[in-house]
């Protein structure tokens, strides 16, 4: 739970999802080029830490926080719409990047981690439910 609560508070991925938006805004192909490796690098280390985490440690995949992020529903589907429009209408009206920052993590960053501890732990099936997350 720690590390996917982590997860949530340090926002690593929030110049390069804001910088491939103002790139696709600006059809700035240079910059959308940038943002989108930079994305997926910090993607990928993400899941690295975490399947590194799942071999080490042991993880129940059926604890509250690890299973509600392996089964993708409509709610999901809702909230990842509603935490879409709140950062745009955040980083459209000025408000400070930290909360924009938060609804990036909230909706990508805890399935990333859950999918890598699964992954780690040899729990492939759930594994997958979180990654589709």
């Amino acid at each position: 739970m720690a590390v996917i609560t982590g997860a949530m508070v340090i926002a690593p991925l929030l110049g390069p999802n804001v910088g491939l938006s103002l790139a696709t805004m600006l059809s700035d192909i240079k910059l959308a080029k940038k943002a989108f490796l930079s994305n997926i690098s910090g993607l990928i280390l993400v899941a690295l830490i975490s399947i590194i985490l799942g071999t080490i440690f042991k993880v129940d995949p059926y604890d509250l926080e690890i299973f509600s992020r392996t089964l993708v529903g409509l709610s999901d589907i809702a909230i990842a719409l509603a935490t879409g429009a709140a950062g745009a209408l955040a980083y459209t009206t000025g408000i400070p990047t930290m909360f924009v920052g938060v609804t990036v993590s909230v909706a990508l960053l805890p399935p990333l981690v859950v999918f890598g501890l699964l992954l780690g732990s040899g729990n492939f099936d759930l594994a997958l439910g979180s990654f589709f997350l």
